[in-house]
């Protein structure tokens, strides 16, 4: 920093940058964010798919998504996918990727007008599959075939251009992917197709920006590699594949995988894939319990208490079971309620956090414009002993004003992070809100419909005894 005179007065100008690191690193390294970030899959697949597997597609589907999960595992990513559901649809395998992402995606423009989703005929039960089964990501998956023109897969770019916020419903619908199997087709497709889906581009040679924030891509060096977004041909003969995603901090065969997002072309995916994931995996509700069985009830008893034969004995039973079922009803209409309100104050949050995140990062941008100038005065100034007193002063009063300016956008920098945790816990408590009241709401429905059985049960059983 020049002559010890200098350092030693701005000394004290520099000691809340060690508190705002301190409240940063407080953030980064909360426990919402060392736990891991489960994306359930949903993978359709042709008759293609079964004729070539047989019984073994679910095993060969598993195959592939272990594949995708070391690509994030490789890419210091707690983010893990799981297989939720695979099934097979009547679907050709020769039409072309572009037009099979279209049949299996709702018509845009119709959903967002008309709230009215339109699907090809083969997908038209996706929704209702992905609510049963708690998909945040859908596949279709078909044998690459020389029809596809050596598209292996083809998938939406979720949450485009918007600063990493992924909270408007269309983005939900985005996440969607077509994947070839096989052929040159590699295992690693799927993580790269899902790239896209979680707001990733290809790289600065194949595309002009990054996607749902300007360093959500791919990165790569000439006859060197390329990480997984990006194209390898692209950057020369020599240039080895990376199976991770770009990131300045992982090294790729000596050197750094990608750009400081802070900088110019910047390319850190796995920054971006951490912005991502946790709203993608509130796309759904979970359905799948963490032990990997669905939750389930007690087990039934015989019942032992049946309609005697006396037909007004019976009757009464059967008007009990009737009032039964409209104290259920009442009792479905209110947690149907009560699931509403949680989804509204779900989204509030999430919109909430969602905007608070973004301004904060806008802000870490704006300190790091601030730490550059300050540096930049400061180096000025030590630099100044030739220049007469006067001049010397006026870069000092310049150097302090900047250094100034640094320290109070750390002060607001941590009482923003301060306002973001606290957003962050109560976007974590409506969304476990939310869910719970989902699972309360789907659990009043079953209810209902067993006890609609016991009124048909006890009806029969009142005319029974009335013939008997």
């Amino acid at each position: 920093m020049g002559n010890h005179a200098v350092k030693k007065q701005l000394a004290s100008c520099y000691k809340p940058l060690l508190k705002a690191a301190g409240i940063t690193a407080a953030f980064a390294f909360s426990a919402n964010t060392f736990a891991t970030t489960t994306l359930d899959v949903m993978a359709l697949y042709t008759d293609g798919v079964e004729a070539q597997y047989g019984n073994s597609v679910e095993t060969r589907l598993n195959q592939i998504i272990s594949v995708s999960n070391k690509v994030f595992s490789d890419s210091n990513l707690d983010i893990e996918l799981r297989l939720v559901h695979q099934q097979s649809v009547n679907y050709s395998d020769s039409v072309s990727p572009e037009q099979a992402l279209t049949d299996l995606t709702c018509d845009f423009d119709v959903l967002q007008t008309q709230d009215i989703c339109n699907r090809g005929a083969a997908f038209s039960q996706v929704d209702d599959l992905r609510e049963q089964y708690g998909a945040d990501l859908v596949l279709l998956m078909r044998p690459y075939s020389s029809a596809h023109n050596g598209v292996c897969g083809i998938a939406w770019v979720g949450g485009y251009g918007t600063d990493g916020d992924f909270s408007h419903p269309i983005w939900r619908e985005t996440a969607m992917g077509v994947i070839g199997m096989d052929g040159p087709c590699g295992d690693w497709v799927t993580a790269h197709e899902l790239g896209h889906n979680m707001g990733l581009t290809h790289s600065s040679l194949q595309d002009s920006e990054g996607g749902t924030l300007p360093w959500a891509w791919g990165y790569g060096e000439s006859n060197n590699f390329a990480t997984i977004m990006g194209y390898a041909w692209l950057f020369g003969s020599n240039t080895q594949k990376a199976y991770n995603f770009s990131s300045p901090e992982l090294d790729c065969f000596g050197s750094p995988c990608g750009i400081n997002r802070n900088q110019a072309n910047g390319a850190d995916a796995v920054h971006a894939l951490g912005v991502a994931a946790p709203q993608i995996a509130a796309y759904t509700a979970t359905v799948v319990s963490d032990t990997g069985g669905e939750t389930g009830g007690e087990e039934e008893t015989p019942n032992d208490s049946q309609p005697p034969g006396d037909a007004d004995e019976a009757k009464q039973a059967w008007l009990d079971a009737k009032d039964k079922l409209a104290e259920l009803k009442a009792e479905q209409k209110a947690k149907k309620a009560e699931q509403k309100t949680a989804y509204t104050a779900y989204k509030k949050a999430k919109r909430a956090y969602n905007k608070a995140y973004n301004s904060y990062q806008r802000q870490l941008t704006q300190l790091n414009t601030l730490y550059q100038q300050a540096m930049q005065a400061i180096n000025d100034y030590n630099a100044s002993g030739s220049l007469s007193a006067a001049q010397q002063q006026s870069l000092y009063d310049n150097a302090i004003g900047k250094i100034d300016s640094y320290n109070a956008k750390i002060l607001e920098i941590n009482a923003s992070a301060e306002d973001l945790n606290a957003l962050l816990d109560a976007y974590n408590k409506a969304l476990a809100a939310y869910e719970q009241a989902k699972a309360d709401f789907q659990q009043a429905k079953l209810a209902v419909a067993e006890q609609k059985q016991v009124v048909a049960d006890a009806y029969q059983a009142y005319q029974d005894a009335l013939k008997g």
